[in-house]
């Protein structure tokens, strides 16, 4: 409201004393301003609504809700607590809390994406800090947060992000997914059937009985033998006792006396009993051992031929069979040696001729040697290192002929089919060695499948120890090449005993093999061991290893120390236990329990066997939860990933400790909690005398949530309910009154007796602003838009402004002296302006709407809001219709008056020139008037009423004055109120009605109506739309249309109205000399302005000086704050304004001054590396970069948080749009030289140099002299004993498919050793050979 004059005419002296005291109260300030009805409507005091001024709903002023602070979501067995930092603004309703859930395709990205605050729903609300999620187990949400007030104003979202909460999955439900998973296993299965061999009876070949029952017949043969008898008939091979012999029948007979001459008996021994001919043979070996040598050898060698249909006379070619034997005894005054050596063998449709002797065959002339021909050598050779009496290493070994000479080979291609039988037993006993040894072989081979049976028997004594060694043997072969598949099993026991210790052991390896890559082995190791010394050591393994997934258990146990220790240990997926299975026929009646396993074998074959549990109270097939399960990796089973971890079905603990604990129901005893977070009590009910606190304070109390209750347990005060007086002691009479009369009160006004405030008990200047807003009218004299105003419509439209488009001439409707009237305004400056605004209105919407109170929808993007002089001017950003609801996050401030503005420092300028925004009492009272909020202007049919929709009282005033274009009968009509009805009332000023047609050629056909901008148009904007750019600049139309993504230009306007009167803007006093400018110009800015103009300033690397292209001074300004380095010199410039102090008898414009922080050089240098060759430049930008740039550009963020020189990573055309991700930080300028403040660096950052103590670190290549290892050495894939390799430094090592050549020694290269070679392996007792595996050749 605009202050009042002085009066200055002559007037009596108490009449101006009057006036002044008038004056004084309405020009009042602080404790003395004057209420308006604005005032009280801008403070929340009252409101307008149909045409008066009432109370509002409330009376109390509120925050708008600020941003969560701190949320958190800890995640329990089947909740998620959502916590947040206490609201502390005033008139805090609630939070709503929002979650949102990872889509698959999320989760399944790379990398992992996750749900943002668009994918959010609000899922509750709460009126304290804390919210419970219910979710059941195993669920993962994310969750945002936002404060609501008791005016259903919302706040902010606490976070971009969201803030991840995750409930544990139900325990019982993981156990049974991996109860079901093992139950189904094949190890389950495999545990769960009888052992066949062991159950089955006699009948059930190779099981135990039968092989028991076998046995015993054979001892049963050999200790029972009957005596002959005259009377029986006896079959071929039965065995009797005769006359002191031993007896076999090789024909069927009866009363056929056994003699050697009798054809049907065969003599087989003279011994009746095993122990006769184990005497007997006792007695044999010692005839042999006598003082003189004495040697007995005998060979025998079968061989036979089948010819079938061959006609030629290579009898090699024929099928073959042999028997070969050969049987050797020797003793002399040191040695006894006894050796028998048997092979048969045969062959089937040879391919090559095959050689049985013991010279290495020749040829002859006629039959000479062929290439593949086999030689089976059948003399005795020795080992390299033979002394007299070892026994033979080396016999009938296989040699083939390659053309040349005899190769060793095991090699069974030269026949279609093979088998052989090798035996060789050995006895050896010296002056201090006893050694017996038997060696069997078995070969059978039919068209490249192999199957061999190797087993050695060997016990040894001496005067130092005693050992006795099993090895056993067994492959089979079958295909070759990458398709080979190979079982083995090798089995060694070994007992061996000597001075110093004793050991026992057992290894057994089960191996089947794919080609050369994939195994499946299993290894089992039992060892015993005692030493002299008292050490003993005992120990058991399993070892599975599948291709490279090694797994296993072991039991160990030693007494190394004296103290007895154990160990047992599992490496595996998965380990469980689970009951013991019952196999029967018959359902199990007795001692059942919940899991007990029962194996259903009624059905006749094992294969219809099936495994049932009991579940309580019957059998069936599901599985049930196993007692203990430990997963050391995680599992996917139905979908669900099975974590790492134990899972135990029902423990019971004695003494427990827990880091973290999610617990589903908790029945505690007794618990002793040290801190325990009232903001996560969500119980109905907390019995206050549980409550054992020293001090309680208002500050621990949330009112909002608090209820207060009696002795009789009635609610006395409770959040949101007043309390009742009779609670209260003390209160005075006034206490109990619902209300208070005048007659109670003293020195009432006058105001005091009214129930609403009316027009006439308002100063007028208050009455023309009691509606928010001000129309403008732009009409003949003739028409006066007042005509139809009756009753309160008249007092909504006081300080309306009247442009009468005949005279010229602009008048206010005012109340005065009981009258309603228009005042004519003579302020020229108002005049001029309402003039050029009457020419070139906006005649496709009329005005943009300015709300002077709190807006009431509907509103527009664009429309203005004017909060006062020290909250500014706020912009509509959200359009509203007219049913929405007002919400302040609609509106931005685009002028902030809040602020310490020094814009009045500058001389000569006008009083406006201090303003951000130009408020209601700025205005003169004519121009005030314009300011109604908005007119809104349709185009549209005589048929489309717009006001169809308009059906209460409150939207029609709303519209009070909008304009209508009936398009197909080019009339045009204001909408009015005339005192009984509202109605659209005809204009037929030519001048408006020729504005209006022409805009409605032009409008915008989407929505029917022009924009009009007060303040530099955004898009979208059309051809038509109107800026009105002030008094002194006037109305512009825009000339291009640009879509809401497009960018603004000053070209796409042009002046339609200049309002500046003689188009002389130089003419207006006291205005500065940008006044007359119509853009700003580089000339017209400062020199620090002017260097960031573009946002950037361009950065050159190289030796020749860049401003050697830079011919004037315009261009020179525009490189002002280059950076130039110098790559040669290593050397940083920065381009500035003036004289270079250094060169004499010249003045330049600009010169490059050297940069001399080290910060920015080693920036610059790192820049240079990476810099663009093309132009040899790079861009440094001081504000948000806009594309084009390129990798290696610099953006410059200047000093504070998250500021410093950042690195372009990605390039840019100038069609794509800028991406902050194309950047990242390359000089953290938030840390003034202290380099170990910078977040994240590793510990190096702030050496001078790398000593023994402070390395750990990857050396990506290099070479090293020699290298010290600390501790370990390992490589970057390095699991153990699945992958990788590693080193120790007490040498140990681990490998993973390694690879050796030359030579392994174990144990040293000289004495007692194992030496491994490619073809062999040799173990050494002192430097004597003893053991020779493989290639067996000196």
């Amino acid at each position: 409201m605009p202050s009042l004059p002085t009066v200055t005419s002559d007037i009596p002296r108490d009449l101006r004393q009057y006036i002044e005291r008038v004056r004084e109260n309405i020009d009042g300030v602080g404790l003395d301003e004057l209420i308006t009805a604005r005032k009280l409507i801008a403070a929340g005091l009252a409101q307008y609504t149909g045409g008066s001024l009432t109370s509002p709903t409330g009376t109390t002023s509120y925050a708008t809700p600020p941003s969560p602070l701190n949320l958190d979501a800890a995640g329990a067995l089947l909740n998620i607590i959502v916590t947040w930092d206490k609201a502390v603004y005033n008139g805090h309703a609630y939070t709503e809390i929002w979650a949102s859930t990872q889509t698959a395709a999320q989760a399944a990205a790379n990398p992992v994406q996750y749900p943002d605050l668009g994918e959010a729903e609000l899922v509750g609300m709460a009126p304290g800090s804390v919210w419970v999620h219910s979710l059941g187990g195993g669920a993962s949400r994310w969750y945002w947060a936002r404060f609501v007030n008791v005016e259903g104003q919302v706040g902010p979202f606490n976070l971009v992000d969201g803030t991840r909460g995750d409930t544990a999955t139900d325990p019982a439900y993981l156990i049974g997914l991996l109860s079901n998973q093992i139950s189904e296993g094949e190890l389950a299965s495999a545990l769960t059937a009888r052992i066949n061999l062991i159950d089955g009876g006699e009948a059930l070949a190779g099981s135990v009985a039968a092989r028991m029952a076998t046995i015993q017949g054979q001892v049963n043969t050999l200790l029972n033998l009957p005596t002959w008898s005259s009377t029986n008939t006896y079959a071929i091979g039965d065995q009797v006792v005769h006359d002191g012999f031993l007896y076999a029948a090789l024909a069927a007979s009866t009363n056929v006396t056994p003699t050697a001459t009798a054809t049907e008996w065969n003599q087989i021994g003279e011994y009746a009993t095993i122990g006769a001919a184990v005497a007997a043979h006792t007695n044999q070996i010692s005839t042999l051992q006598t003082a003189d040598t004495n040697q007995v050898t005998a060979t025998t060698t079968l061989a036979a031929q089948l010819r079938g249909d061959y006609v030629g006379s290579d009898l090699t070619l024929l099928s073959q069979g042999l028997i070969f034997e050969e049987r050797t005894a020797r003793s002399d005054a040191n040695t006894t040696l006894a050796q028998s050596i048997d092979t048969v063998s045969t062959f089937v449709n040879t391919k090559t001729r095959t050689f049985y002797q013991a010279n290495a065959p020749t040829g002859t002339a006629e039959q000479p040697l062929n290439v593949g021909d086999m030689w089976i050598n059948t003399a005795v050779t020795y080992a390299d290192d033979y002394i007299a009496g070892d026994y033979v290493i080396q016999s009938n070994r296989m040699y083939r002929y390659d053309g040349t000479s005899w190769l060793e080979a095991m090699d069974f291609g030269f026949a279609d089919w093979f088998s052989a039988i090798r035996t060789e037993k050995t006895s050896r006993i010296t002056d201090d060695t006893a050694l017996a040894q038997q060696i069997t072989s078995l070969v059978s081979y039919t068209n490249g499948h192999l199957s061999t049976i190797n087993e050695t028997l060997t016990t040894t004594t001496s005067d130092l120890s005693a050992e006795a060694t099993k090895i056993t043997n067994l492959t089979a072969t079958v295909g070759s090449n990458d398709d080979t598949l190979t079982a083995a099993v090798l089995a060694e026991q070994g007992a061996r005993v000597s001075q110093d210790e004793a050991i026992a052991e057992d290894i057994v390896l089960v191996q089947a093999t794919l080609g050369d890559d994939i195994t499946a082995a299993v290894l089992v190791e039992t060892e015993a061991r005692v030493t002299k010394d008292g050490s003993i050591e005992a120990k058991n393994t399993v070892k599975i290893d599948v291709a490279g997934h090694v797994s296993g258990y072991g039991l160990i146990s030693t007494n190394n120390t004296g103290t007895p220790t154990a160990e047992f240990g599992i490496r595996a997926d998965s380990f469980w236990v689970a009951p013991p299975a019952i196999s029967s026929s018959t359902t199990p009646t007795t001692n059942l329990y919940p899991g007990y396993v029962w194996r259903d074998t009624s059905a006749a074959l094992a294969e219809n066997h099936v495994t049932k549990y009991y579940n309580g109270s019957s059998f069936g097939t599901t599985p049930q939860n196993l007692p203990f399960i430990v997963r050391t990796s995680p599992i996917v089973i139905n979908g669900e990933t099975v974590e790492p971890g134990v899972y135990i079905e029902s423990a019971w603990i004695a003494n427990g400790t827990i880091t973290n604990a999610k617990i589903g129901n908790a029945a505690i005893d007794n618990a002793k909690i040290a801190n325990l977070n009232a903001a996560k009590i969500t119980a109905g009910f907390l019995d206050a005398d549980r409550i054992e606190a020293g001090t309680v304070t208002a500050t621990m109390i949330d009112s909002r949530g608090l209820s207060i209750k009696d002795a009789n347990g009635d609610v006395i005060l409770s959040a949101g309910i007043p309390l009742n007086i009779a609670n209260i002691a003390g209160l005075g009479t006034l206490a109990a009154f619902s209300e208070i009369s005048l007659s109670d009160i003293s020195a009432v006004g006058a105001l005091a007796s009214l129930d609403a405030v009316r027009e006439e008990d308002l100063v007028s200047g208050l009455a023309g602003k009691i509606d928010g807003k001000l129309e403008s009218f732009f009409q003949a004299s003739t028409d006066d838009p007042g005509a139809d105003w009756t009753g309160d419509t008249r007092t909504l439209h006081l300080g309306d402004i009247w442009w009468k488009t005949d005279l010229n001439t602009m008048h206010r409707y005012k109340y005065a002296d009981s009258l309603y009237s228009w005042e004519q305004i003579t302020d020229e400056k108002a005049t001029n302006a309402f003039a050029n605004a009457a020419t070139a209105q906006d005649t496709a919407d009329g005005k943009r709407r300015v709300f002077v109170d709190e807006p009431v929808p509907p509103y527009d993007r664009g429309d203005l809001w004017d909060r006062g002089p020290t909250t500014g001017i706020y912009r509509c950003d959200t359009a509203k219709l007219v049913d929405g609801a007002f919400v302040g996050s609609d509106w931005t401030v685009v002028a902030d008056l809040t602020g310490n503005n020094t814009a009045g420092s500058i001389t000569d300028q006008g009083a406006l020139a201090t303003l951000s925004a130009v408020a209601y009492a700025n205005l003169e009272s004519g121009l005030a008037g314009q300011l109604d909020g908005k007119v809104e202007t349709f185009f549209d049919l005589v048929a489309n009423d717009p006001s169809t929709d308009w059906a209460d009282t409150a939207t029609k005033n709303l519209h009070l004055g909008d304009l209508w274009w009936q398009t197909d009968a080019n009339t045009l009509r204001r909408y009015r109120y005339n005192g009984t009805a509202y109605e659209w009332q005809q204009i037929t000023d030519q001048k408006a009605i020729d504005a209006f047609d022409n805009a409605a050629d032009a409008q915008d056909t989407a929505d029917g109506k022009r924009r009009v901008f007060i303040t530099t148009p955004t898009g979208p904007y059309d051809i038509g739309d109107l800026w009105d750019r002030g008094s002194t600049l006037g109305l512009w139309r825009a000339n291009a249309a640009i879509a809401a993504d497009g960018t603004w230009a000053s070209s796409h306007w042009q002046v339609a109205a200049d309002t500046t009167g003689d188009n002389t803007s130089a003419g207006f006093e006291g205005q500065g000399a940008l006044a007359t400018l119509n853009e700003i110009a580089y000339g017209s800015l400062a020199t620090t302005l002017a260097e960031l103009i573009d946002g950037k300033v361009e950065q050159h690397y190289g030796t020749t000086d860049p401003q050697g292209a830079w011919t004037t001074d315009a261009i020179k300004t525009e490189h002002l704050g280059d950076l130039w380095y110098h790559t040669t010199d290593k050397a940083l410039y920065v381009y500035q304004q003036g004289d270079d102090p250094v060169t004499v008898g010249a003045v330049e414009f600009a010169y490059w001054i050297k940069v001399e922080d080290q910060a920015a050089i080693d920036a610059a240098d790192a820049a240079s590396d990476a810099q663009d060759t093309a132009d040899g430049k790079r861009r440094v930008f001081t504000t948000t970069p806009v594309a084009p740039y390129d990798v290696g550009d610099l953006w410059d963020r200047g000093s504070g948080a998250g500021g410093g020189i950042w690195r372009a990573g990605t390039a840019k055309t100038d069609t794509q749009a800028y991406a902050f991700t194309d950047w990242q930080v390359v000089a953290d300028a938030t840390f003034s030289g202290t380099a170990a403040g910078i977040t994240g660096q590793g510990d190096f950052a702030t050496l001078d140099e790398i000593t023994s103590g402070n390395i750990s670190t990857y050396i990506a290549a290099g070479a090293i002299g020699n290298a010290y290892i600390g501790n370990v050495i390992q490589s970057g894939n390095y699991v153990a004993d699945t992958s990788g390799w590693k080193i120790d430094k007490t040498g140990g090592m681990e490998m993973n498919n390694a690879t050796f050549r030359g030579v392994i020694d174990v144990g040293g290269t000289s004495g007692s050793r194992l030496v491994i070679k490619s073809d062999r392996i040799e173990v050494y007792d002192g430097n004597t050979l003893r053991v020779r595996l493989g290639n067996l050749s000196p």
